[in-house]
Protein backbone atom coordinates (compact mmCIF):
# COMPACT_ATOMS: atom_id res chain seq x y z
CA UNK A 1 0.00 0.00 0.00
CA UNK A 2 1.51 3.36 -0.93
CA UNK A 3 2.12 5.89 1.35
CA UNK A 4 -0.09 8.54 2.31
CA UNK A 5 0.83 12.33 0.66
CA UNK A 6 1.06 15.21 2.88
CA UNK A 7 1.52 18.93 2.38
CA UNK A 8 2.75 20.71 5.57
CA UNK A 9 1.99 24.32 5.50
CA UNK A 10 4.75 25.95 8.46
CA UNK A 11 6.35 28.96 8.26
CA UNK A 12 9.41 28.36 10.91
CA UNK A 13 11.99 26.83 9.16
CA UNK A 14 13.32 24.44 12.32
CA UNK A 15 9.75 23.58 13.26
CA UNK A 16 9.32 22.99 9.37
CA UNK A 17 12.32 20.31 9.35
CA UNK A 18 11.41 19.18 12.58
CA UNK A 19 7.74 18.19 11.08
CA UNK A 20 9.63 16.98 7.57
CA UNK A 21 11.73 15.00 9.38
CA UNK A 22 9.00 13.32 12.18
CA UNK A 23 6.81 12.55 9.11
CA UNK A 24 9.08 11.13 6.85
CA UNK A 25 9.85 8.40 9.32
CA UNK A 26 6.84 7.07 9.75
CA UNK A 27 6.99 4.58 6.49
CA UNK A 28 2.79 5.32 5.75
CA UNK A 29 3.88 8.83 5.13
CA UNK A 30 5.09 11.17 2.32
CA UNK A 31 5.47 14.21 2.60
CA UNK A 32 4.35 15.49 -0.69
CA UNK A 33 5.07 19.01 -0.42
CA UNK A 34 6.31 22.35 2.15
CA UNK A 35 4.65 25.65 1.90
CA UNK A 36 5.26 28.76 4.50
CA UNK A 37 2.36 30.36 3.51
CA UNK A 38 -0.94 29.63 3.28
CA UNK A 39 -1.97 31.56 0.91
CA UNK A 40 -0.44 29.33 -1.78
CA UNK A 41 -2.03 25.96 -0.23
CA UNK A 42 -5.30 25.96 -3.20
CA UNK A 43 -2.62 26.74 -6.10
CA UNK A 44 -0.20 23.47 -4.91
CA UNK A 45 -3.23 21.34 -4.05
CA UNK A 46 -4.67 22.35 -7.64
CA UNK A 47 -1.75 20.36 -9.35
CA UNK A 48 -0.56 17.57 -6.61
CA UNK A 49 -2.99 15.08 -5.36
CA UNK A 50 -2.64 15.45 -1.46
CA UNK A 51 -4.38 13.04 1.24
CA UNK A 52 -3.75 15.27 4.25
CA UNK A 53 -3.23 19.24 4.93
CA UNK A 54 -1.07 19.82 7.83
CA UNK A 55 -1.19 23.55 8.57
CA UNK A 56 -0.41 26.07 10.80
CA UNK A 57 -2.71 28.60 11.61
CA UNK A 58 0.10 31.51 11.64
CA UNK A 59 1.71 31.75 8.12
CA UNK A 60 4.40 33.85 6.13
CA UNK A 61 3.89 36.97 5.53
CA UNK A 62 0.63 37.63 8.45
CA UNK A 63 -1.56 35.10 6.42
CA UNK A 64 -4.07 33.19 9.06
CA UNK A 65 -4.55 29.34 7.04
CA UNK A 66 -8.34 29.83 8.92
CA UNK A 67 -9.07 32.65 6.08
CA UNK A 68 -8.52 29.90 3.67
CA UNK A 69 -9.78 26.94 5.23
CA UNK A 70 -13.41 26.93 3.95
CA UNK A 71 -12.19 27.21 0.42
CA UNK A 72 -9.64 24.55 0.15
CA UNK A 73 -12.12 22.05 2.45
CA UNK A 74 -14.59 23.01 -0.37
CA UNK A 75 -12.29 22.21 -3.37
CA UNK A 76 -11.09 19.38 -2.10
CA UNK A 77 -13.59 17.56 0.47
CA UNK A 78 -12.08 14.10 0.60
CA UNK A 79 -8.68 15.62 1.94
CA UNK A 80 -8.02 15.20 5.29
CA UNK A 81 -7.13 18.50 7.21
CA UNK A 82 -5.08 18.68 10.48
CA UNK A 83 -4.70 21.97 11.80
CA UNK A 84 -1.81 23.40 14.63
CA UNK A 85 -0.94 26.16 16.61
CA UNK A 86 0.94 27.73 19.59
CA UNK A 87 -1.27 29.96 20.05
CA UNK A 88 -3.80 29.30 22.22
CA UNK A 89 -6.74 31.36 21.40
CA UNK A 90 -10.11 30.50 22.34
CA UNK A 91 -11.96 30.77 19.05
CA UNK A 92 -8.97 28.67 17.24
CA UNK A 93 -10.35 25.22 17.71
CA UNK A 94 -13.93 26.00 17.21
CA UNK A 95 -13.47 28.07 13.81
CA UNK A 96 -11.13 25.53 12.33
CA UNK A 97 -13.79 22.84 13.05
CA UNK A 98 -16.74 24.46 11.77
CA UNK A 99 -14.67 25.50 8.25
CA UNK A 100 -13.87 21.62 7.89
CA UNK A 101 -11.09 20.81 9.57
CA UNK A 102 -10.80 16.77 11.26
CA UNK A 103 -8.37 17.53 13.82
CA UNK A 104 -6.54 20.12 15.16
CA UNK A 105 -3.29 20.21 17.95
CA UNK A 106 -1.35 21.96 19.69
CA UNK A 107 2.29 22.82 19.23
CA UNK A 108 3.61 21.36 22.36
CA UNK A 109 2.21 17.78 21.92
CA UNK A 110 5.11 15.31 20.93
CA UNK A 111 6.21 13.62 17.13
CA UNK A 112 4.44 10.43 18.65
CA UNK A 113 1.34 12.28 19.51
CA UNK A 114 1.11 14.00 16.18
CA UNK A 115 1.89 10.82 14.21
CA UNK A 116 -0.95 9.02 16.56
CA UNK A 117 -3.00 12.41 15.25
CA UNK A 118 -2.39 12.06 11.84
CA UNK A 119 -2.81 8.13 11.92
CA UNK A 120 -6.82 8.49 13.59
CA UNK A 121 -7.50 11.35 11.17
CA UNK A 122 -6.40 9.42 7.80
CA UNK A 123 -9.18 6.66 9.58
CA UNK A 124 -11.64 8.52 9.60
CA UNK A 125 -11.81 10.21 13.50
CA UNK A 126 -11.51 12.75 14.73
CA UNK A 127 -8.80 14.66 17.29
CA UNK A 128 -9.45 18.22 18.85
CA UNK A 129 -6.85 18.46 21.48
CA UNK A 130 -7.64 20.52 25.22
CA UNK A 131 -5.75 23.88 24.63
CA UNK A 132 -3.38 25.36 26.93
CA UNK A 133 -5.88 27.56 28.69
CA UNK A 134 -6.58 28.63 31.85
CA UNK A 135 -10.17 26.85 33.14
CA UNK A 136 -11.86 30.10 34.28
CA UNK A 137 -12.58 31.34 30.73
CA UNK A 138 -14.18 27.87 29.81
CA UNK A 139 -16.57 28.46 32.38
CA UNK A 140 -17.51 31.95 29.93
CA UNK A 141 -20.53 31.73 28.07
CA UNK A 142 -20.55 32.37 24.69
CA UNK A 143 -22.40 35.56 24.57
CA UNK A 144 -19.91 36.88 27.58
CA UNK A 145 -17.10 35.68 25.18
CA UNK A 146 -18.34 37.99 22.41
CA UNK A 147 -18.43 40.74 24.77
CA UNK A 148 -14.76 40.06 25.90
CA UNK A 149 -13.53 40.29 22.72
CA UNK A 150 -14.79 42.94 22.10
CA UNK A 151 -13.62 45.06 25.02
CA UNK A 152 -10.44 43.76 24.09
CA UNK A 153 -10.62 44.79 20.21
CA UNK A 154 -10.95 48.51 22.26
CA UNK A 155 -15.05 49.08 21.99
CA UNK A 156 -16.90 50.60 24.85
CA UNK A 157 -20.11 49.03 26.09
CA UNK A 158 -22.64 51.37 24.33
CA UNK A 159 -20.43 50.35 20.72
CA UNK A 160 -21.04 46.68 21.95
CA UNK A 161 -24.46 46.55 22.54
CA UNK A 162 -25.09 48.19 19.02
CA UNK A 163 -22.64 45.57 17.40
CA UNK A 164 -24.13 42.67 19.52
CA UNK A 165 -27.67 43.95 19.26
CA UNK A 166 -28.19 44.14 22.73
CA UNK A 167 -29.62 46.42 25.11
CA UNK A 168 -26.40 48.21 27.57
CA UNK A 169 -27.55 47.02 30.22
CA UNK A 170 -27.66 43.56 29.38
CA UNK A 171 -24.18 44.50 28.42
CA UNK A 172 -23.91 45.34 32.07
CA UNK A 173 -25.39 42.08 33.35
CA UNK A 174 -22.52 40.11 30.97
CA UNK A 175 -19.40 41.91 31.90
CA UNK A 176 -20.76 41.53 35.43
CA UNK A 177 -21.00 37.57 35.03
CA UNK A 178 -17.59 37.91 33.44
CA UNK A 179 -16.03 39.44 36.29
CA UNK A 180 -17.36 36.72 38.66
CA UNK A 181 -16.70 34.30 36.68
CA UNK A 182 -12.93 35.34 36.75
CA UNK A 183 -12.66 37.12 39.62
CA UNK A 184 -11.12 39.98 37.80
CA UNK A 185 -11.78 43.50 39.24
CA UNK A 186 -11.91 45.17 36.06
CA UNK A 187 -12.52 44.36 32.40
CA UNK A 188 -9.40 46.29 31.27
CA UNK A 189 -7.02 43.88 33.62
CA UNK A 190 -8.86 41.02 32.38
CA UNK A 191 -8.14 42.20 28.88
CA UNK A 192 -4.80 42.59 29.66
CA UNK A 193 -4.42 39.24 30.98
CA UNK A 194 -6.15 37.49 27.87
CA UNK A 195 -4.47 39.28 25.37
CA UNK A 196 -0.91 38.85 26.40
CA UNK A 197 -1.80 35.40 26.95
CA UNK A 198 -2.87 35.00 23.37
CA UNK A 199 -6.38 33.77 24.75
CA UNK A 200 -7.74 36.25 22.76
CA UNK A 201 -6.16 37.24 19.41
CA UNK A 202 -7.21 40.95 18.48
CA UNK A 203 -5.57 41.08 15.51
CA UNK A 204 -7.26 37.91 13.74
Amino acid sequence: MSPKKILIVEDMSILLDGLVQAIDSDPDFEVAGKIRDASQVLDFLSSHPIDLLLTDIRTDNGENALNYLGEIHQAHPDMKIVVMTGVPELSYQERAKSLGADSFVYKNISHEELLTTLHRTLQGEQAFSKGPCDDFLTALTKTEMMVLRKFCEGYDRKEIAQMLNLSENTIKFHIKSILEKTDYPSMARLAIYVVSNNYIVVDD
